[in-house]
């Protein structure tokens, strides 16, 4: 249904549309002139064009609908993994299908029409020339190069903690929180090892490396403090665990539970359902109440006022049949009634 396309999508259909409904006219319009070379190469290619498309599409079609069958199975959503993550799972991998297929789409129309091997040819020289800046010297392959290593590293460091968090340490048996704090700790090794093989990738030699961390070092000093604080303040938090994930904890005036632990800071939801960024730096230096770090049990004090005519003694009773009967409230402890005063 052309109203399930994105802008993006209808663009790039309306593109091949008149594309090839101009090859088309240039093609009869050569067949009338007499150019019968000219005449064969279009409307071989606009033919040739069409079924690969057609094909490509149909392929990027059925990739995308057997993995989205697939994550909506009974089997597939007994994994906490696709069960939590289904829906960004399917976005995904349809992006990165559609990519592939306008990729080689493009790449068999530069082929069909001759124009391949001429057009790689000149992105590849002008991605391996190299650019002098002062004494520097460096060419564009290397730059994304490099990004495209973090970029990689990211995205798998990010796959690796969630199927660590979500799927692998839930299912063994260890205390709580240490799965998320594991998870982040992994996250975070593996994209330090993604930078060092990109700077590798990239020709970046270690001795630059010393003194871009050099200068890091001097700008924490001058102006990153707060922001080097909290960095180190995550660390200690996902190390240390005083805080946890899922933990009700109250910062200041501020009550919630918390829902991430990053690096620089941690989002706590309030019961009202705003959602807070919290620097790690406060919540190491400043004093936390965290409700539910060993125990999750906790006494509720209810106020409880009756008129001066009523009995303390069937109050009493009244109040220990109903704590009793509740399903939320522990017997054990027992609850309590006290007669706390008049007035």
């Amino acid at each position: 249904k052309w109203d399930a396309f994105t802008a993006l999508q209808k663009s790039l259909v309306k593109l091949f549309i008149y594309s090839h409904l101009l090859f088309a006219v240039t093609g009869l319009l050569s067949n009338i002139t007499g150019r019968i070379t000219l005449t064969e190469i279009m409307l071989r290619a606009v033919f040739i064009n069409i079924l690969h498309g057609i094909t490509l599409y149909l392929a990027a079609l059925a990739i995308t609908g057997f993995f989205a069958t697939g994550v909506d199975s009974p089997n597939w959503q007994r994994l906490n993994i696709f069960r939590l993550y289904g829906r960004k799972l399917k976005i995904q991998v349809s992006r990165i299908t559609n990519f592939i297929a306008v990729f080689l789409w493009i790449t068999f129309v530069l082929h069909n029409f001759g124009i391949k091997d001429q057009i790689f040819s000149a992105i590849g020289s002008f991605i391996t020339s190299e650019i002098k800046v002062g004494s520097a010297r460096f060419s564009l392959d290397f730059i994304l190069i490099f990004f495209l290593i973090i970029y990689v590293s990211i995205v798998v460091a990010n796959m690796i903690k969630i199927l660590l968090e979500e799927e692998i340490l839930v299912r063994i048996p260890v205390s709580k929180g240490l799965p998320h704090s594991l998870a982040m700790l992994a996250k975070y090794a593996l994209i330090a090892i993604g930078f060092l093989l990109a700077s590798y990738a990239a020709g970046i030699p270690l001795s630059k490396l010393t003194i871009i961390l050099g200068a890091l070092s001097v700008g924490i000093g001058f102006g990153l403090q707060n922001i080097f604080n909290n960095l180190v303040s995550g660390l200690i938090l996902l190390y240390e665990r005083p805080i946890q994930h899922g933990d009700t904890v109250q910062v200041g005036q501020l009550t919630g539970n918390v829902k991430n632990i990053g690096l620089r800071s941690s989002n706590l939801v309030t019961f009202d359902g705003a959602e807070v960024i919290v620097p790690n730096g406060q919540l190491v230096s400043n004093e936390v109440i965290n409700w539910t770090l060993s125990d999750p049990r906790r006494r509720l004090e209810l106020n409880i006022g009756v008129s001066y005519e009523s009995d303390p003694e069937i109050v009493y009773r009244l109040l220990i049949e109903i704590f009793k009967n509740h399903q939320e409230v522990l017997r054990e402890p027992e609850p309590m009634v006290l007669f706390n005063g008049l007035g």
